[in-house]
């Protein structure tokens, strides 16, 4: 009996602990689920790894941005300009890599989409002497003109033998066709190495496209109207043939007013006139700020004569740049000819960094800057030039 009443006991006792041990167990579970939707909501909002990334865009990210919205840049495979690249990317970044936490970074490489070649506004202006047409001999130095636009060219070949891609020159020469006669036009140093003339837009033809004013502040409507222009004016040729135009781009930059010469470059395929796309390639840095993706604002800066003397002065001891310092304390601009004195992009990329760090001692890593120099090329002219600033200082092109 008494042995009935002991187990009788143990079971009431066992009855009676397993509804509080349940709950202890249910509230451990709840408190852990608790804990992982904490986890989960804190790396929502802040992210769950700090990471540094470098990649270039593949098909399928150019057809994931933005497709709705921009349908072109996933047609394309490109970006229509380095603006459109950093306004772009942002939401892709975030989408791409959600889990990233502030202070990472990523460092972009992607296709841009250049039909039109900017020229320096500081185009060059020479005027062919009498020594110049004598240096030719023949004809062109016995009646001191040229009669063939290939004498033209032979001429700015020899005068101009160290012309860069995109020189621009306004030339005044004498012409004799029937008459002699004083003309002045400009000579474009094309992609090919030779230099080519194009067809000048001048203000009748503006007027007979619609513009109120002899320039164009769109560039798809100038490729689009100049086309019609050409149309217009087709008579033998053929598929295949090309012309380039020259025309003023105008447009506001730091609330002025500016002027540009661009080059478009037409192919005819029998029945219109076409650009054909030049891709080339940016790169953009951005990093993560209070879960922000940000790529820096591009910072223009023109280089005063302190900046000259002050890259040369800091530069004095490097003895892989002593005819490149020598030239530019005698002259103060960066000489772009071939010879021991020119500036590569390598050398000039330590100058940038010298003054821009001199100039900006406060810029934050990844601000980006667009710098113009003097330069000599046979003449005076300009170059302008997109960096941008890295966490420990330096400074990488931001086009190539």
């Amino acid at each position: 009996m008494k042995k009935i009443l002991y187990i009788l006991g143990l079971l009431l006792l066992v009855l009676s602990c397993e509804e509080p041990l349940e709950d202890a167990f249910k509230e451990v579970d709840e408190f852990n689920k608790q804990e992982e939707a904490n986890r989960l909501e804190d790396e929502r909002i802040n992210g769950s790894e700090q990471l540094d990334t470098i990649f270039e865009l593949t098909d399928e990210d150019y057809e994931s941005i933005d497709p709705a919205d921009d349908d072109a840049i996933g047609r394309f495979k490109n970006f229509s300009s380095i603006e459109q690249a950093s306004e772009k990317l942002v939401p892709f970044l975030k989408s791409k890599f959600p889990t990233f936490k502030d202070n990472s970074s990523a460092e972009v490489t992607f296709k841009l989409f250049s039909p039109q070649l900017r020229l320096s506004n500081n185009t060059i202006s020479y005027t062919v002497t009498n020594d110049d047409y004598e240096s030719q001999g023949g004809s062109v130095a016995s009646f001191r003109n040229f009669s063939s636009e290939d004498q033209i060219v032979t001429f700015l070949k020899e005068r101009f033998d160290e012309a860069r891609f995109g020189d621009l020159i306004n030339l005044t020469y004498n012409f004799f066709n029937g008459s002699l006669e004083t003309l002045e036009n400009k000579f474009v140093f094309s992609r090919n190495g030779e230099w080519i003339a194009p067809k000048s837009l001048d203000e009748e033809d503006y007027e007979a496209l619609g513009q109120n004013f002899p320039n164009f502040s769109d560039e798809e409507v100038a490729e689009e109207l100049i086309a019609k222009l050409l149309k217009r004016e087709t008579f033998l040729e053929e598929a295949g043939d090309t012309k380039s135009v020259l025309y003023t781009f105008t447009f506001f930059s730091d609330d002025r007013r500016q002027f540009e010469d661009r080059i478009l470059n037409y192919t005819f395929d029998g029945n219109t006139w076409e650009v054909p796309s030049t891709i080339q390639t940016g790169t953009l840095p951005f990093f993560l700020k209070n879960r922000v993706w940000k790529s820096g604002a591009i910072t223009k800066y023109t280089f005063a004569s302190d900046d000259y003397n002050f890259v040369a002065s800091e530069l004095m001891s490097d003895s892989d740049l002593e005819d490149e310092v020598g030239n530019l304390s005698r002259f103060g601009n960066f000489n772009r000819q071939d010879g021991d004195t020119n500036w590569d992009n390598e050398e000039l990329l330590k100058g940038f960094t010298i003054a821009l760090n001199n100039k900006f001692p406060d810029a934050e890593s990844e601000t980006q800057f667009e710098i113009t120099i003097d330069v000599w090329v046979g003449s005076n002219a300009t170059e302008s030039f997109n960096l941008t600033k890295q966490t420990d200082g330096s400074f990488i092109y931001t086009v190539e």
